[in-house]
């Protein structure tokens, strides 16, 4: 499920919150005073455990290993 932050424009409150891509366009209302938040977009992130995975590759190319 990917995740999404939302902020209040209310009191300034930033949270996340997990939501699978059938709810993503669903409201999300505040913690704090309970008034729809708007969702912020931040640039993709991603990171490898294995430091010898390139982009690109596949595993299966390398016989599995």
């Amino acid at each position: 499920m990917p995740l999404y932050e939302y902020e209040c424009s209310k009191c300034g409150y930033v949270g996340e919150h997990n939501l699978p891509l059938a709810r993503c366009n669903e409201k999300v209302y505040c913690d704090l005073c309970f008034i729809p938040m708007r969702k912020l977009f931040n640039k993709l992130t991603t990171s490898w455990k294995d430091k010898d995975r390139k982009w690109g590759t596949s595993l299966y190319r390398r016989g599995g290993k």
